[in-house]
């Protein structure tokens, strides 16, 4: 019978129970009685027994047993200098001053808080009925069996085994859990001690240990803001000693730190480009007169350009986390610089923008400038107003979405080309596994700010694809964009006798990075573009092959 099975025979109320019925028993089952009174004694006791077992299980789960220790020996104890990188259950307090709630042996911040009162009471800490949440006491014990602390991942490997064969029969209690949560927490399983401290902490919210190894699980899952507000109630109770108080104290400086960051990029490469000046590839170009036509022969400067190439990369990032989102600012130096000046470029880039996490998904705002030299003059200086929203991630493993573009594009070396550009479609981004893709499909619209803009207004369709991969210990990324455009007017009577500009462009892209240090990759990286047109002067291509250097500071 479990209810016989749970029963504790030291405690002297179930011992005087059991003893009474049994003598009774003995009393009245003498030789020789009838049948029928035998059967009415056995049903009498089965119904005694059945309602004693409410009783014995309560009064026996009011008399826990004391926790025990392990052979020390099979734990290592050294004093450790206190390191964020590890949750805070280890810690230790031993403040002479310490409440009395304070003064057992220290072992984890699970077993030192296990008994204290909530920290949004404001009540001073001290012991309390650990088993209050407990259903009838099995035929084994889930009282915490440990040592002192474990210090360091080994070790809490070792916890987390001999705890996890017992987590069916004592999820009912929550200092076994809040341990079970500290092991899954130092062994990097942070999603399951999430799981396993929020219903330790259901089942007991004076868990203190468990209140402080939530928070660092909250934080290191990506939720700062709650962390901080869990570790500001711990702050805010009374009776925590002194020396715990200034590591919770530490802690949230870490943190509060860890919500500003700032990046540095750095990237130094040498590569080589088959067409330096995009020039056209075709050497002679049909030119339309009102007679004749005539064929203009290309040389010199006109002919695509090979050389090899330096690249400098700078770039700065800021990020600021926020309760709805993050506020991010970024600026970049892109420079080629070749043999001949004439065909060196440098592009240099601005931006802010807002990231917003709500119900229905993720939502982007941006706006960034920037200008491009080319030849030692200023080519093209351009305005872009961004905006982008993803749903929330389906059960494929994707968000679709919706993604727009404003632009403003100034030429200051021939005015008559500036522009005003409108991009607008459907967007999807998908994780698979380790797996990272991304598809964007705009429908473009580009007004001249000027009514005599050469081909006038013209419009089109952009693709752009983008994916990542680990490979081996680096990463591999490539990208491949079309674009396709059309002049409203005819561009030029000398070309094709005034026929309307058709563009079709495609670029392809790969880029391996493989670490070779602590802040430096190695990086080789591949591109090709091709340009197609109706009209033989804007046919072109080139392939650029780099590789370099990234530091990441």
């Amino acid at each position: 019978m479990p209810c016989l099975l749970s029963h504790n025979p030291t405690t002297s109320f179930a011992h005087a129970v059991f003893t009474s019925i049994f003598t009774a028993v003995q009393r009245f089952m003498r030789p020789g009685l009838p049948l029928w009174r035998h059967r009415l004694l056995v049903l009498l006791l089965l119904t005694v027994v059945h309602c004693a077992c409410p009783v014995l299980a309560r009064a026996d789960e009011r008399s826990p047993s004391p926790v025990r220790f392990l052979n020390p020996e099979h734990f290592l104890s050294p004093e450790r200098p206190l390191s964020l990188e590890r949750p805070l259950n280890t810690l230790q307090p031993t403040d002479d001053a310490a409440p009395a709630g304070w003064s057992a042996p220290p072992m984890f911040a699970s077993s030192q808080f296990a008994s204290s009162q909530s920290a949004s009471s404001g009540s001073d800490f001290s012991q309390s009925d650990l088993s209050r949440s407990k259903p009838p006491a099995a035929a084994f014990s889930c009282d915490v069996v440990m040592p002192v602390p474990p210090q360091n991942l080994a070790q809490w490997q070792q916890v987390k085994v001999q705890l996890s064969p017992l987590v069916t029969a004592c999820d009912h209690d929550p200092q076994f859990l809040s341990l079970l949560g500290a092991a899954q927490l130092n062994t990097g399983a942070l999603d399951e001690a999430l799981k396993t401290l929020e219903r330790a902490l259901m089942l007991d919210p004076q868990q203190g240990g468990a209140r402080i190894d939530y928070a660092q699980a909250l934080f290191l899952t990506g939720q700062p803001f709650a962390a901080l507000d869990l570790n500001h109630e711990l702050l805010s109770a009374d009776g925590m000693p002194d020396r715990l108080r200034e590591r919770l104290q530490a802690r949230r400086k870490q943190w509060r730190a860890a919500l500003s960051q700032w990046h540095q990029q750095l990237m130094i490469s040498v590569g080589r480009d088959t067409n330096l000046n995009s020039a056209p590839d075709q050497s002679v170009i049909r030119l339309t007169l009102p007679e004749t036509d005539l064929a203009l022969s290309l040389s010199g400067d006109d002919r695509p350009k090979a050389g090899n190439t330096l690249r400098l990369f700078w770039g700065l990032r800021y990020e600021q986390q926020k309760t709805d989102g993050r506020f991010y600012a970024k600026a970049s130096l892109n420079s080629r610089n070749t043999h001949d000046t004439d065909f060196s470029a440098h592009q240099l880039a601005l931006e802010v923008g807002r990231h917003y996490d709500t119900a229905l998904g993720q939502l982007d705002l941006s706006l960034s400038g920037q200008g491009l030299q080319y030849g030692g003059s200023l080519l093209y200086t351009g305005l872009d107003g961004a905006l982008d929203w993803l749903a929330p991630v389906s059960g494929l493993g994707c968000q679709p979405g919706l993604s727009g573009n404003l632009l403003y594009q100034r030429f200051p070396g021939d005015r008559g080309l500036d522009g005003r550009e409108q991009r607008f479609g459907p967007a999807l981004e998908c994780q698979w596994g380790r797996f990272n893709t991304a598809l964007k499909v705009h429908g473009i619209l580009n007004q001249g700010v000027h009514s005599d803009r050469i081909g006038g207004d013209r419009d089109g369709w952009n693709a752009e694809w983008q994916m990542a991969y680990p490979v081996a210990s680096g990463q591999l990324s490539g990208s491949f964009g079309w674009t396709q455009l059309e002049d409203r007017r005819g561009y030029s009577p000398l070309l094709d006798d005034g026929a309307p500009r058709q563009i079709r462009q495609y670029h392809y892209a790969a880029q391996y990075l493989q670490p070779i240090g602590p802040s430096k990759a190695l990086t080789l990286s591949v591109q090709r573009r091709i340009q197609r047109s109706n009209l033989a002067l804007f046919e072109h291509q080139n392939t650029q092959y780099e590789v370099g250097i990234l530091w990441i500071f």
